[in-house]
């Protein structure tokens, strides 16, 4: 069975020992999948570099948490998995209202 090596926490970033620690087992590529970010930008932000703000906000909703936790770790404990929320259409407009505005242009 190949498995790949975790990274030692040496080598680290602070805020990669803590998505680290949030994975509690689950795999870095089952994170970038949920999370809908790509696996090499997860791993060089585990590793070194400093995730994009919208990286961090999908990785700490993913992971239950909070950016200011990630990044900080300076919250108490981290939160309960944020669900995500649909995107609500926009409202149809009455019936007959798009032709009532044609016919002011018109005059």
């Amino acid at each position: 069975m190949n498995m790949a090596k975790r990274p030692k926490s040496q080598d680290l970033t602070p805020w990669g020992q803590r998505i680290l620690q949030l994975l509690d087992g689950r795999s870095q590529a089952w994170l970038a999948r949920e999370a809908g970010i790509d696996a090499t930008s997860l791993n060089s932000t585990i590793k070194h570099a400093e995730p994009r703000a919208s990286a961090a906000v999908r990785i700490a909703r993913t992971l239950g948490t909070t950016v200011e936790y990630l990044m900080t770790g300076s919250e108490d404990q981290p939160r309960e998995r944020l669900p995500s929320l649909p995107v609500p259409a926009p409202p149809k407009p009455a019936p007959g209202f798009l032709e009532s505005l044609f016919r002011r242009n018109r005059s």
